[in-house]
């Protein structure tokens, strides 16, 4: 087994990602994740990881508790070094039910806020860092990330 040198953390940029497994995933979403208050939106299509990215940033919050996609709860909270509030926005139809969810108590908050399909739902969110995913291979994947992550890089 050839031993692969850790990928450096998201910077913005294209980054590519070889590979769906989860200690992958967690190499490139170690940020430093405070203070709070940082906006983490997820685009991409189904499969292409979104939810294993999730689970990476979980990790590097210290975050035990096992992480599954909210799709039908929309907003999953775990607490970790900060809060960590996992929200699914694939069922959302309309604005209209954005604004019944009043989800900005939450992005805006002290916690971390990770937003899959935040493409559905633009106008919400200011600044946020985006992670645009596109499928490339069976177990690869073209991340771009863009952002406010200076602030937020080890």
């Amino acid at each position: 087994m050839i031993s692969r040198p850790a990928p450096a953390p998201l910077r913005p940029g294209p980054v590519r990602i070889e590979s769906l497994r989860l200690a992958d995933f967690r190499s490139y979403a170690r940020l430093d994740w405070r203070p709070g208050g940082l906006i983490v939106a997820l685009e991409g299509p189904l499969g292409a990881g979104k939810t294993t990215f999730v689970k990476g940033i979980a990790e590097s919050m210290r975050i035990e508790e096992p992480i599954t996609s909210p799709t039908f709860t929309i907003v999953s909270e775990y607490l970790g070094t900060l809060p960590l509030y996992h929200i699914d926005l694939y069922r959302i139809g309309s604005s209209e039910e954005i604004e019944l969810l009043v989800l900005e108590e939450l992005i805006y908050g002290n916690g971390i806020s990770v937003v899959e399909w935040a493409d559905k739902a633009p106008e919400l969110f200011i600044d946020p860092l985006r992670v645009h995913f596109v499928i490339t291979g069976p177990q690869s994947r073209l991340a771009r990330v863009s952002g406010p992550l200076e602030s937020s890089v080890e």
